[in-house]
């Protein structure tokens, strides 16, 4: 045997070694072998180049993960604007950091991010909902003891 196999060859062998493994065909390596012996029928190549050629035009033409829609801003200024005008009132700033983490527009990698990090003054990349709202009351009640404590001292 001269040059490079088929792909019906190489199928061919791999169903082999796949029968003689033993085992679930939904485990590996039979899974994974059934899973390759599988792309090859599919592929319509006759011999390696011509699969290596379709494989990369395939790599070539899918689709590019697009980038997230921007902050929805007006979303953003109004809750940040709610919060930080009920500040001295701790049960409406519960109420609306609870709707506020309802909200299924305001997604974390984006608009919550946005609120807790201009409410707070930071600059943190908030990996969960519960790290950018427990930030937030974080720094509210810093706020309230601090106004608290002016008011004493007045």
């Amino acid at each position: 045997m001269f040059g490079q196999p088929s792909i019906n060859a190489i199928a061919s062998a791999l169903r082999e070694i796949e029968a003689a493994s033993g085992g679930a065909a939904t485990k590996p390596p039979r899974s994974n072998l059934l899973k390759v012996i599988e792309m090859l029928e599919k592929s319509g190549a006759s011999n390696v180049p011509d699969l290596v050629a379709a494989l990369k035009a395939s790599q070539a033409t899918k689709k590019k993960k697009s980038a997230p829609a921007p902050a929805n801003q007006h979303l953003v200024s109004d809750y940040l604007h709610r919060l930080q005008s009920n500040r001295g009132n701790s049960q409406e700033f519960s109420r609306i950091l609870d709707e506020l983490f309802k909200d299924k527009k305001a997604r974390l990698a984006q608009e919550l991010r946005q609120i807790a990090n201009r409410y707070t003054g930071g600059d943190v990349a908030f990996k969960t909902k519960l790290a950018a709202r427990q930030a937030i009351e974080r720094k509210h009640h810093g706020r309230w003891m601090a106004d608290q404590y002016e008011l004493k001292a007045s």
